[in-house]
């Protein structure tokens, strides 16, 4: 599904359910409306319940499939938690691993040390596919502030890597948790951590904000 505007200026958006605007509608995502608001065409790779990782696999996809040296594209990169771990199967098919569903794996093998270390590595794989193909690379954490190491370029990410999605609507001490167990606007439910559409407009609103404004290289 893509919104056309432009035939040679693009929106691209990758993520997990966030990103996909799994339940407040594409039409209502914060990545539709930027490409609404800046007349960019929209294309989404997103994949729900995916890991920080399967963003490489989403970027390699589009690269594969729809990439054109000669067109312009801006891509919107949504940063899950970072005790989401991509594996692959025995075909070699990619599994993304949760903690919910894969409890034995995180009790014998997972640690934030892992985590944090798969979250960088993404991230440095990412902005350097990016900067290879000339891809404008933006990059939003989500419920998150996990420490980003310094070869990371933080000045991609909305508030350099120093807010999240949930900052946006609660301010700096805002914990999804407790967002949920409140029913903030901003989510859909006490029983889903999912922006509503009132949330994602606010992402749409803020991380267009920074976008579009200058930023200072952070020694």
């Amino acid at each position: 599904m893509s919104k056309h505007f432009s035939d040679s200026d693009y929106i691209l958006n990758f993520g997990d359910s966030w990103a996909h605007a799994a339940d407040a509608g594409h039409q209502d995502g914060y990545s539709y409306l930027m490409s609404c608001s800046l007349r960019l065409t929209w294309k989404d790779y997103s994949v729900p319940s995916s890991s920080v990782g399967n963003m490489i696999l989403q970027l390699q996809n589009f690269l594969k499939t729809d990439y054109n040296q000669n067109h312009n594209y801006t891509a919107l990169f949504f940063v899950t938690a970072q005790e989401r771990q991509l594996m692959f199967d025995a075909n070699g098919n990619p599994v993304d691993y949760h903690p919910q569903q894969h409890g034995e794996y995180y009790q014998k093998y997972y640690n934030h040390r892992l985590g944090n270390y798969s979250l960088n590595t993404a991230m440095i794989t990412l902005q350097s596919i990016c900067r290879r193909y000339k891809i404008k690379d933006h990059y939003l954490l989500g419920w998150q502030l996990p420490m980003l190491w310094h070869e990371v370029d933080v000045t991609k990410f909305y508030d350099y890597g120093r807010s999240s999605a949930i900052n946006m609507f609660a301010g700096p001490d805002a914990n999804l948790i407790d967002l949920m167990t409140d029913n903030h606007p901003c989510l859909i439910s006490s029983t889903n951590g999912h922006p509503s559409k009132e949330g994602h407009r606010k992402i749409y609103e803020e991380w267009l904000k920074w976008i579009q404004q200058p930023h200072q290289v952070l020694d």
